[in-house]
């Protein structure tokens, strides 16, 4: 046990902390970009972006990696109408595919509906949680979500496209895939070994078919560790990365 002294010091150092605001302000929920680039001390050259949906994130990936060619991977074509007409960067190439274990066609489960006040936005339904999986518990947790019209779309496995683009390093790979991350991983071991960083959902109680966990979604990659936990998103770092 410390001294009173001792007990006393600690005191006023957690008085000055509070005083400061240290320990009260909330915990992100989501990665921060402009926080995140500051980790590279070259500027990143590649990044890949595998569920770019309608291209809000893809601008903010354009913005703060200004040197890097973005890669954006998205199947459903409502999303990739938007993502088309908002991503005209000659630094971005679009790529009209899902990312899974398979290189060929696949069953594809679209989204619908729209959350209560928000129909006007989506006139063709709601696109952003479209998956290769099929739902289950999403169904119940968002009610107000569709899922009436499935369709096919090609897909390629992860290693099939970086052992046929010539991209070497990939410095950071963001990806928002809806349930199908088993699949992105399992099929792109020999793109994700030369890959630094990697940020991805997941849902613990599993909102579609196949969706791991986090433990279980890192059993495929067992040479990464965890950055940063965020409530539905993590952050990754490939411990036995090397240059390509």
């Amino acid at each position: 046990m410390g001294s009173i002294t001792d007990n006393a010091r600690r005191a006023q150092r957690v008085l000055r902390r509070l005083s400061r605001g240290e320990g009260l302000r909330p915990k992100p929920i989501q990665l921060d970009l402009a926080s995140f680039s500051k980790r590279f001390t070259a500027a990143p050259s590649t990044i890949l972006e595998i569920g770019a949906n309608d291209g809000i994130d893809s601008e903010r990936l354009l913005a703060i990696f200004e040197s890097a060619t973005l890669h954006c991977f998205e199947p459903d074509p409502r999303a990739l109408a938007l993502l088309r007409s908002r991503i005209t960067s000659e630094r971005a190439q679009i790529h009209a595919v899902a990312i899974s274990d398979i290189d060929g066609v696949l069953p594809f489960h679209q989204s619908g509906g729209a959350p209560p006040g928000q129909e006007q936005e989506y006139p063709e339904g709601w696109h952003r949680s479209s998956s290769l999986q099929k739902p289950t518990n999403h169904i119940d947790e968002f009610p107000w979500c569709t899922f009436d019209a499935t369709i096919e779309v090609e897909s390629v496995r992860l290693d099939t496209w970086y052992e046929s683009n010539d991209v070497g390093k990939i410095d950071f790979i963001w990806a928002d895939v809806q349930g199908a991350e088993p699949g992105l991983l399992r099929g792109g071991q020999e793109a994700l070994r030369n890959t630094r960083f990697l940020y991805t959902e997941f849902v613990e109680s599993g909102l579609y078919e196949g969706h791991l966990a986090l433990d279980a979604l890192l059993e495929l990659i067992p040479d990464w560790k965890i950055v940063t936990r965020y409530p539905n998103d993590v952050l990754l770092e490939n411990r036995a990365f090397r240059s390509a």
